[in-house]
């Protein structure tokens, strides 16, 4: 996972062959600590029960629904499988084009991952609802499935000039 993370970063790590074999210890030294100190941070309530790192009972939920799911980090993934009993229902809502998570362990294929991991059926949603149609014309660069909704405000897109920002700036 390690070396995965720097090769797609492209990060220049120096002593890597020292330093590799020496994270699971720090991981355990984490553990240790939060035990000891029963403290812990956001990303320790995701990581420590979705790698059973802590050895607690987890609830079995009988459906689950997950948001924003295209920026699941591997261990949001594993803990969500952990509270999925066999027989939960189970749905992620996530466009692959809004991934933003990678710097917080998300890969830039999520959903590919959870279609495979959960044998999920995908149901695409390509009308938007909350953009008018110049807006979703512009995001179609992007995402050429993408569709305005009916009814659509006409709306309108213009490029604006750095220097001339915070003149247009305004509240809500």
């Amino acid at each position: 996972m390690v070396k995965r993370m720097i090769a797609h970063f492209g990060l220049e790590v120096p002593n890597r062959e020292v330093l590799i074999p020496e994270l699971p210890k720090v991981l355990e030294r984490g553990m240790t600590i939060a035990k000891q100190k029963r403290v812990i941070d956001n990303t320790d309530q995701i990581w420590l029960p979705s790698h059973r790192a802590w050895d607690v009972e987890m609830f079995q939920y009988n459906a689950i629904f997950c948001d924003e799911a295209q920026d699941l980090s591997e261990a949001a993934i594993a803990l969500i499988e952990r509270i999925s009993g066999n027989a939960s229902v189970i749905c992620f809502a996530g466009d692959q084009n809004q991934s933003i998570m990678a710097f917080s362990g998300a890969r830039s294929n999520s959903l590919g991952q959870i279609v495979k991991r959960f044998n999920a059926i995908e149901m695409p949603l390509p009308i938007c609802y909350r953009s008018d149609k110049a807006i979703v014309e512009e995001a179609r660069k992007f995402a050429p499935e993408m569709q305005a909704a009916p009814g659509a405000a006409e709306g309108k897109v213009e490029d604006i000039l750095m220097r001339n920002v915070a003149d247009i700036v305004q509240t809500g």
